[in-house]
């Protein structure tokens, strides 16, 4: 029967890990035996030696995986960030980092990754009436390598990154790149600390950067694509 087969193989991958302690292909295929068969403290064990060796990112996202699905997923979210440090275009990672945070209940305010980096930035961007992720224009610019200027009398930014050139003022949804005009999602707006607050998509593709935001666990990632 498959339960044999099952047996039959994780038998044969044990064999083979303790032949080469070092092989990280199976430690993860045998892990992934164990937790296909729901034993999943046998596929912690066997995740946990393998990084005790080698902290490959594949096998702490296996073992942030395994442990969201024991019920840890607070426990889960260090390693899956880690991960994601070392596999920064890996789309499965945002994805299983995204299950790990709504099992924790992490889902309060919006988390920043910046080429798989979870990123700090000044204020904590937020989601915006109209459903538009927005954030302090100056800390997002300068996080993705960008120069900025801000004239409080006229509420004009300029960000200058490279060969781009982007000019926004609160209150209009025009912008202008490179002088040509770009209506964004919605109009930047100063917040009470007098900083103006802008589309954290807009800054981000303005810049040549890739931007996907999960809104169920609220996670917003630039770039790494």
């Amino acid at each position: 029967g498959k339960s044999n087969n099952m047996a039959a193989a994780q038998e044969v991958l044990s064999q083979s890990l303790e032949e080469n302690p070092n092989n990280d292909k199976v430690a993860l295929e045998l892990a992934s035996l164990y937790e296909n068969s729901k034993n999943l403290s046998e596929a912690a064990n066997v995740l946990k030696g393998a990084l005790n060796r080698d902290p490959l990112p594949q096998t702490q996202a296996k073992l942030a995986e395994v442990t969201r699905e024991m019920g840890k997923p607070a426990e889960a979210k260090p390693l899956i960030e880690s991960a994601l440090v070392g596999l920064p275009k890996d789309a499965a990672l945002y994805t299983e980092a995204s299950n790990i945070y709504k099992a924790a209940n992490d889902t309060a305010t919006v988390k920043t990754f910046i080429d798989g980096e979870k990123t700090v930035l000044a204020v904590t961007p937020s989601v915006n009436k109209e459903n538009v992720v927005v954030a302090q224009a100056e800390a997002l610019a300068q996080s993705l390598g960008g120069n900025t200027k801000y004239d409080p009398k006229t509420q004009k930014m300029t960000i200058t990154e490279g060969n781009t050139t982007i000019v926004m003022t609160a209150g209009n949804r025009t912008a202008l790149v490179n002088g040509v005009n770009k209506v964004m999602e919605t109009a930047p707006t100063v917040a009470k600390d007098g900083k103006l607050t802008a589309s954290a998509q807009f800054i981000a593709t303005s810049l040549q950067e890739s931007f996907e935001y999960k809104a169920d666990s609220k996670m917003m990632i630039i770039g790494g694509r």
